[in-house]
């Protein structure tokens, strides 16, 4: 397809990559280099790898030094991260992340750019992975011994994450899977599954899919693949690369007048784009193609896409990569293929230096859980009378524990806690004799977060009424109702004296177990938080994990756990119920929970002293949320960012499948955390969910604006 050409002066201008540099390039120094591989891939002759280090004043670099090592896509070269356009401003991811502290190292492919460019039609995709790796492990000692760059330290902490867009996206998943290359990796604008070209008709898509060369795979021929044949089936190049905010002369420039393969016989290409192409890459859109290497990474993953882009079910994604137990995606809003030549992008960036930024602090598990001071303490009781449809006075027992104001930020964030059933909402403040640390409140109030915590209807020293009678949507009501007048109070500065108001306040909804399930159930009917994040519940079949495959089916199978949402709860036994599980210790606790934390639980159950963190009472229509597709409807409807935090031995048997249950959110996070069981709160590595919670509420609240 032909475009419009561009004035003679303008075409040069851009061609020649002219601008004025922006504030942040004056303290950005920039490092070419020339990286020797030879003999690191099966292709004769001497190897070498072209790169540019872009580094920041060694005084700003993160704690934790982070390197992100950035590949291009198919037709592009490493300049694609650091691109300047005349009468433009600000699309210079490598300025971006150099501005907060972060190097980027821009590296070419064997074939494209400035590296070597030799048997383009013979050179197999794992020889530009090996080429890759051993260019980023060469580049990745320089840092960390101090001799990249004159004068530069030494940075022996070193944090590498690999990132990609689209044919990077993918060599980058190859890389990680086969070599471990990275601490963390971000795959952008590619999938695991299989990468689609999207077309303005279902027809178009479909004649793409089955165009010439799109059925090769891994260990096709190479020489029998062509660029310009399979560039045929796709009618439509502008659609796919280019969301309809992008200046024109910016799209000429990226296609240097024609489509990535057929650019037009001598016409200058910008110079972020390039003519070489290996022919193996052709075949990067089978499906399945890195399937393979996807399903060993274990590293925490960020999948990076946009709203219109290669991947077309992007929630199917996290199960394609089956070891991970750390994987987010994000899907920006007015953003098609071509990441940083769109509007949006600075969007992609922020929340790629974020995730960088939390992951690196992560990389070591917290040994234990700091003691932080006790907050200030409002204790609650909201009148919902009239609001739920039961009889009678109807109260709701709730305490917000309040940071110091002068720590809040411009979007405070509080984060309402629902608690899991058989507790209160006394079990994010643990305060347990001869055990220090065992507050979450504690711990998110000193990171100047609120957190109010909530008893439901029936549960610790909220109204119990209808026990046997009321229905979960009856639970949620209430929960909705609470939580939306203390939210008003908060906004209002009315909740607790000399607290100020907080009109700019991001709600977060957390829930515990079935605190998780009602949060669910909560969002998808009401919308009644910004963002949410169910711990230690599914969306799709809640189990409760036992000692040995033969518990764990008989759990799963008990006639209890599918009576469904519409049973009458005075039909439920909880007693009946608890004969499914034959260790109730076994999926509650890891096996560092002290002793005698699990005897105040387990003397209680048996009728001994009830310690203030459980409930003497549980509704009957709990019982039905381990039922299939409990809260299937709801999570569907769900369209606010969800963080979905696990135990390692927790009841939710396919984590990575979840995603899917959220059909329409565009912001989703697993997180799995290691030693821990389902009642996370009593786990020692308890502080590394909340610090993840914390880092992920910073974020999502910086993306999206206060209601």
């Amino acid at each position: 397809m032909k475009l419009p050409l561009l004035l003679a002066a303008g075409l040069a201008a851009l061609f020649a990559g002219a601008a004025s540099a922006a504030p942040a390039a004056q303290s950005m120094r920039r490092e070419e280099l020339r990286i020797d591989v030879t003999g690191q891939a099966a292709i004769p002759g001497k190897l070498e790898i072209a790169a540019t280090a872009y580094l920041p004043d060694p005084a700003r670099l993160t704690d934790r030094p982070v390197a992100i090592f950035a590949l291009p896509g198919g037709g592009t070269n490493r300049h694609y991260y650091d691109i300047h356009l005349p009468g433009h401003e600000g699309y210079s991811e490598a300025e971006h992340h150099v501005a907060r502290g972060f190097i980027l190292i821009a590296i070419d492919h064997l074939g494209v750019g400035d590296s070597t460019k030799r048997a383009l039609d013979t050179m197999r995709i794992e020889d530009i992975a090996q080429a890759d790796d051993a260019a980023v492990r060469e580049i990745a000692r320089r840092l960390m011994q101090g001799t990249l760059a004159a004068g530069y330290p030494p940075l022996p902490n070193l944090f590498k994450v690999g990132i990609g867009h689209s044919m990077g996206g993918g060599i980058t998943i190859i890389m990680q899977g086969r070599y471990q290359t990275y601490d963390a990796i971000a795959p952008h604008g590619y999938s695991a599954i299989h990468t689609v070209l999207p077309q303005p008709t279902e027809a178009a898509r479909l004649r793409g899919m089955q165009g010439p060369n799109r059925r090769a795979s891994r260990w096709t021929d190479p020489a029998t693949l062509s660029l310009a044949q399979s560039s045929k089936s796709t009618s439509d190049y502008i659609y796919p690369f280019f969301w309809e905010d992008v200046p024109q002369d910016i799209i000429e420039a990226d296609l240097g007048g024609g489509s990535p393969g057929q650019h037009a016989a001598g016409r200058p290409t910008a110079i972020w784009t390039d003519r070489s192409i290996p022919n193996c890459v052709i075949a990067m859109l089978s499906p399945g193609y890195v399937a393979e290497e996807a399903a060993m990474i274990s590293v925490p993953v960020l999948i990076m896409l946009g709203e219109r882009d290669v991947v077309p079910t992007p929630l199917a994604e996290p199960a394609a990569y089956q070891s991970a137990t750390d994987i987010s995606v994000v899907i920006v809003p007015h953003l098609a293929h071509n990441h940083n030549l769109g509007s949006a992008r600075q969007i992609v960036w922020d929340r790629l230096t974020d995730w960088a930024r939390s992951v690196s602090r992560r990389s070591v598990l917290a040994a234990a859980a700091a003691s932080d001071p006790p907050p200030r303490q409002v204790e609650l009781r909201i009148d919902i009378t009239g609001k739920v449809n039961l009889p009678g006075k109807i109260q709701m027992a709730a305490t917000a524990y309040l940071p110091d104001v002068k720590r809040l930020g411009d979007t405070p964030i509080v984060m309402f806690a629902l608690p899991g059933g058989g507790l209160t909402r006394r079990y994010f403040d643990l305060r347990l004799p001869n055990h220090e640390g065992y507050s979450e409140a504690a711990h998110h109030a000193a990171r100047a977060i609120i957190l109010v915590a909530i008893d439901h209807l029936g549960v610790g020293d909220s109204t119990l009424t209808a026990l046997n009678s009321m229905h979960i949507e009856d639970i949620a009501q209430a929960d909705d109702a609470a939580v939306r007048e203390i939210t008003a109070r908060l906004r209002q500065g009315t909740l607790a004296p000399d607290f100020p108001a907080l009109p700019r306040l991001f709600t977060i909804g957390v829930g515990q177990s079935m605190g998780g399930g009602l949060t669910i159930l909560m969002q998808g009917r009401y919308r009644t938080y910004q963002a949410i994040a169910p711990l230690g519940y599914s969306a799709i079949h809640t189990v409760t994990p036992q000692p040995t495959e033969a518990d764990r089916k008989r759990v799963q199978d008990f006639p209890s756990y599918h009576n469904g949402r519409w049973v009458d709860p005075q039909t439920l036994s909880l007693a009946e119920s608890a004969k499914a599980n034959s260790d109730y210790e076994y999926f509650q606790f890891w096996d560092d929970v002290p002793e005698d934390i699990k005897r105040m639980r387990r003397e209680a159950r048996n009728g001994g002293p009830t310690p203030d963190w459980m409930s003497k009472t549980i509704p009957s229509c709990v019982i039905g949320m381990l039922s299939p597709g409990y809260v299937a409807t709801e999570a569907a409807e769900i369209s606010v960012p969800v963080f979905i935090g696990l135990g390692e031995r927790d009841v939710v048997p396919n984590p990575l499948a979840e995603p899917a249950a959220y059909q329409s959110t565009r912001d989703i996070t697993v997180f799995v955390v290691p030693r821990l069981a389902h009642t996370h709160n009593f786990g020692g590595t308890r502080q590394v969910l909340w610090d993840r919670l914390v880092d992920w509420a910073r974020t999502v609240s910086q993306d999206r604006p206060p209601q």
